[in-house]
């Protein structure tokens, strides 16, 4: 009775070591797809001051850059310094070796050399005295969240609460003056509203006065071909002229018969 147990369990064993040979054979033949993210494009960083990124933005990227690649530091400091041109790679290149070992080193060297040099008090009065001008709404509300940005990276004591912050300086100085009235209006009857909302009503507003205007030059435009098409009229004197000119045409018809 042993024995046949013996030989159903080794049997069972043989079957399944069978199984398990044909599941390798299996997941061997079958090609394996890996997905690896996608790198993030980069724009190079000159220094220059017409630049189209600033050494903030550029150390921002590279930042998020570095830490999807688990290499070493040396092959780090390469892929800055590959993105680097003009003024900003002559800077590095004539660093010592010392001062440059880390990619830490390379963003602090840019952030020194080539960052906001003013002072927190000049950062936050151009900050404040940032007007709308001949921008979209669009365009000052991201012109207002760098200034206030670059003010934040220098202190972020200074401002403690920035979204409060940014939804009052864009109430106090948007172009339009219904405009500005509106949207404090809207602050003081709810004083938790977000910058985030102020700016999306504000966009509301400013397409439903475009849209209003469209209507009212609509409706001038159809009133006044219905008065420039009105009948004049006749006087008798036309009437006469009229009258006379049949005569004439009259006559000269008599002539030719």
């Amino acid at each position: 009775m042993a024995e046949e147990k013996v030989q159903s369990l080794e049997k069972e064993l043989a079957d399944l070591k069978l199984k398990l040979a044909h599941v390798m054979a299996r997941d061997a033949a079958e090609p394996k797809v890996v997905f690896t993210p996608r790198e993030r494009k980069i724009n190079n960083f000159s220094g220059k001051r017409d630049s189209d990124i600033t050494v903030d933005e550029f150390i921002e990227d590279i930042e998020l850059a570095l830490k999807t690649r688990p290499t070493s530091d040396i092959e780090k400091v390469n892929f800055i310094i590959s993105h680097l041109e003009g003024p900003a790679r002559e800077e590095v290149r004539y660093r010592s070796t010392a001062e440059k070992k880390k990619p830490k080193d390379i963003l602090d060297i840019l952030r020194e050399v080539f960052g906001d040099r003013g002072t927190i008090s000049e950062l936050l009065s151009d900050f404040y005295q940032c007007k709308q001008e001949d921008e979209t709404l669009q365009e000052y509300c991201h012109k207002l969240m760098c200034k206030l940005d670059r003010v934040c990276k220098r202190d972020q004591k200074v401002i403690t609460d920035r979204d409060t912050t940014l939804r009052n300086q864009l109430a106090e100085n948007v172009k339009e003056v219904w405009l500005r009235r509106e949207l404090k209006k809207r602050i003081r009857s709810t004083p938790s509203i977000t910058f985030s909302d102020i700016r999306e009503e504000a966009t509301l507003l400013v397409e439903d006065s475009k849209d209003t205007a469209v209507a009212t030059t609509n409706d001038y435009e159809y009133e006044v071909p219905v008065l420039a098409t009105q009948s004049v009229p006749k006087t008798t004197e036309s009437t006469d002229l009229s009258k006379l000119l049949l005569d004439v045409k009259s006559e000269m018809k008599n002539m030719r018969e």
